[in-house]
């Protein structure tokens, strides 16, 4: 069976796996929002002790990005150590039961070099699905650089003044949290999404 008859067949038991919308969420805390970026935020890695932001490679122990090694593949294969079992798409289709679909792109111009992830949930009150994303240290956001809601990452306006995040690298589907995780654990304790 194709994953897309699977989802047809299974939609309410994935759509309640799925990131939700909610206009507060734990990404908004004071605890979490200033050093939970958009790579935290799409991948779903809430991490309890960050110094920094999160960066891409961190959580399995490599160094980071030089911004002149800014480069899809560089990117897709720290991601891919990072989280085992991330599967990357060229298409917008969906992502296995519990995964969470997400959106990267890079801007690779100089000065201003820079990666950026969008991440997509569902809106159990509409039924609907919405990109959202969360630049850098700011509130996540449900609309691109014009101010319009995002449909699709890849033809929305990416430009987030001073980035101009021209380079498509594709979508992403990140594996669920872990039960344990600290993620599943915070919700749980504090009733967030």
């Amino acid at each position: 069976m194709d994953l897309e008859r699977f989802l047809e067949k299974n939609q309410e038991q994935c759509l309640s796996k799925l990131p939700s919308y909610t206009p507060m969420s734990i990404w908004e805390l004071p605890k979490y929002k200033p050093t939970h970026n958009c790579y935290a935020y799409a991948s779903r890695n809430l991490q309890p002790n960050l110094s920094g932001k999160l960066q891409p490679g961190q959580l399995s122990h490599q160094r980071p990005l030089q911004p002149d090694e800014y480069s899809c593949s560089n990117f897709k294969h720290l991601i891919a150590l990072d989280n085992p079992g991330a599967i990357f798409m060229d298409e917008n289709k969906p992502c296995p039961c519990g995964y969470t679909k997400a959106f990267l792109t890079l801007d690779v111009k100089e000065p201003y070099r820079d990666y950026h992830f969008y991440r997509e949930n569902f809106d159990p009150a509409t039924g609907q699905f919405l990109w959202m994303h969360k630049p850098g240290s700011l509130s996540v956001k449900t609309t691109d650089g014009s101010g319009n809601l995002i449909s699709d990452p890849r033809y929305a306006n990416r430009n987030e003044r001073p980035y101009e995040y021209d380079v498509d690298c594709g979508y992403i589907c990140f594996p669920p949290p872990k039960p344990n995780s600290y993620l599943a654990l915070a919700k749980q304790r504090l009733g967030l999404s």
